[in-house]
């Protein structure tokens, strides 16, 4: 499938996302102030990180994302993509989500021996040990960057499968390693750290892996703004306040 026909499914899927997204993930994901942008690449899995119970995987930390042109890029604001109950590829993932500007790079990557699109596997069913370094045995990384608005003390959670990394206002969060310290987990489910940044409108970097295996599974969800929600608050009562003034 074409780069044409990608954008044409995932606009039409953004139509129906917020519908959606309950099933998408134990985590419902929230929804960002500005457009982020999102870039994936087909990686060789074997200089990323060790054997674990059998599985090789990616280590999800920005040292890990290639100088190349990414294979797939776009922009999202709403991080919130499952392969669940759908074939583990990359339309499979992000489809339906909120996906814009969607563009494949057409080059051909080295690992998957053609060029990556829709129907591309986010992780080589066919990779076994003996088959790494070599076409046809790949993983993805994932890079999206982008602002949010934080409080300080206020709980970040993201919902993942195997591995990833945040950083907020230029500090990495530590509590998304695992007990050796790196950065890949298989089957994570929701983790959750605790910003100690200064408040406002700040800057962030996500780093996601698929080395394990589908399905795949990425949510991010920060709480609201205290302001925000009081500014709600005030919405909804100067609402009921006009609704029960007296018909003249």
């Amino acid at each position: 499938m074409g780069t044409s026909n990608f954008k044409r499914i995932a606009v039409a899927a953004a139509m129906i996302a917020c519908a959606q997204s309950a099933t998408a993930s134990p985590l419902l994901g929230t929804w960002l102030p500005s457009d982020a942008d999102v870039k994936l690449w087909m990686v060789n899995l074997d200089p990323f990180g060790p054997t674990i119970g059998g599985a090789h995987g990616v280590n999800a930390i920005a040292a890990n994302i290639p100088g190349s042109p990414a294979d797939l890029s776009f922009q999202t604001n709403l991080i919130q993509y499952n392969s669940e109950f759908k074939p583990n590829t990359v339309q499979g993932f992000f489809v339906p989500g909120v996906v814009k500007n969607a563009a494949f790079s057409g080059l051909v990557n080295p690992l998957v021996g053609a060029t990556v699109d829709a129907n591309t596997e986010l992780w080589s069913e066919s990779c076994g040990a003996s088959d790494l370094n070599e076409v046809g045995c790949w993983g993805s990384i994932i890079e999206i960057t982008g602002k949010i608005n934080m409080e300080t003390g206020g709980h970040v959670k993201i919902d993942h499968d195997d591995g990833v990394s945040l950083m907020l206002s230029g500090l990495w969060m530590d509590c998304f390693k695992d007990g050796s310290g790196q950065h890949y987990t298989a089957g994570a489910g929701i983790e959750s750290c605790t910003y100690a940044g200064p408040s406002g409108l700040i800057d962030f970097s996500l780093v996601y892996t698929e080395g394990f295996g589908g399905p795949a599974r990425l949510a991010l969800a920060v709480p609201e703004p205290a302001s925000l929600l009081l500014l709600g608050i005030a919405f909804a009562g100067l609402g009921l306040s006009v609704r029960r003034q007296p018909r003249a």
